[in-house]
């Protein structure tokens, strides 16, 4: 079983980026990009956060890819939700 991971794991912090979740393979849905959201957190800022804009997701590879628009440096965490499921563990990415 493949845990969840996120690719890459850094970005420019002025440069938009595609950024790819892996979720665990166990996911049980078929999953549908209207399904997802996702926000991004600051570890630095508790005030900072900003919606991401859900490009596509890969039910074969269990994978949601985002669009990272760009933030002040620093360190960042994504919070994705799913409609079926709520919240999903993100302590992985």
């Amino acid at each position: 079983m493949r845990g969840a991971s996120i690719v890459p794991s850094s970005a420019s912090p002025v440069l938009k980026t595609e950024v790819t979740i892996f979720l665990d393979s166990s996911y049980p849905e078929t999953m549908v990009r209207e399904d997802f959201s996702a926000t991004l957190y600051s570890n630095d800022d508790e005030d900072f956060s900003r919606v991401l804009y859900v490009m596509s997701v890969d039910d074969s590879q269990k994978s949601v890819t985002v669009k990272f628009p760009g933030a002040p440096s620093g360190s960042y965490w994504i919070q994705i939700s799913s409609e079926q499921h709520g919240r999903l563990d993100s302590s992985e990415f």
